[in-house]
């Protein structure tokens, strides 16, 4: 047996790992746990939109973008009731073309908060890292391709308790994606999350936006409301995809 096999064959699998991640990491490389196969977005839908006790079960998509999540949402049940939110206002008019014929998608033309307000909304070159919120300094400097401003809007800001959603129903899924503002659309959906059984969120592990709430807070408010992790998926080293259902 060679000195290295000896090696592998003899040391704890944590030094083992130590030892990989340090010469990858004088490489430019960095070693990271992903999330398995079977746990995604598709999976964490099929459970949600076949667990509803509706053929046309609801969902809410918050920060819309292209309509990527709709369309999967539609790949699973063609049948479904879904309420997208989009600010950015020709990303909101693309949506209103592609579902035009869709009479069961319904998009508005603003962000959600804690509140009705008005606020100013930084557009992001990279429009999917748009933000109520301004990008912290060092992310910032770290990403400033994906984290660049390209122009300030001002956008309508609503509360999902001050917006009718099919008040007598149970709502299937709730999908929020607001970089960094996950926690004032909570707090303005206290009333509907009484009525929810998943929710699908991006959650941040570092400081990304200023104020934007961490996944430890974001953790405590959910569990407050009733709701359990089901798993992570999509993790990156900032953020990871995170699957919620009611207790």
């Amino acid at each position: 047996m060679s000195r290295a096999k000896l090696f592998l064959s003899r040391a704890p699998m944590n030094l083992v790992k130590r030892c990989i991640s340090g010469y990858l990491r004088t490489l430019g490389y960095k070693l990271q746990r992903i999330s398995l196969s079977e746990l995604n977005e598709s999976a964490a839908l099929e459970e949600a939109l076949k667990s509803a006790s509706s053929r046309n079960p609801i969902v809410i998509d918050i920060g819309t973008h292209k309509g990527a999540f709709i369309d999967c949402v539609l790949d699973i049940c063609r049948d479904a009731e879904i309420f997208g939110f989009e600010p950015i206002p020709e990303l909101f008019k693309d949506l209103e073309r592609k579902y035009e014929k869709s009479s069961n998608v319904k998009i508005q033309n603003c962000a959600v908060g804690r509140e009705t307000d008005t606020k100013k909304f930084f557009v992001h070159s990279h429009t999917d890292s748009s933000s109520l919120l301004p990008s912290e300094s060092e992310y910032l400097e770290k990403y400033p391709n994906q984290m660049a401003v390209d122009r300030e809007i001002l956008v309508s800001v609503e509360p999902l308790d001050s917006i009718s959603i099919a008040s007598d129903r149970q709502i299937a899924l709730i999908k929020i994606d607001v970089q960094g503002y996950e926690g004032e659309v909570l707090e303005g959906a206290r009333d509907l999350l009484k009525r929810c059984d998943f929710l699908i969120l991006e959650g941040a592990l570092v400081p990304s936006y200023e104020d934007g709430i961490m996944i430890d807070k974001l953790c405590h408010l959910l569990v407050s409301e009733g709701f359990r992790l089901r798993y992570a998926y999509n993790v990156y080293a900032a953020s990871a995809d995170f699957f919620w259902a009611r207790t």
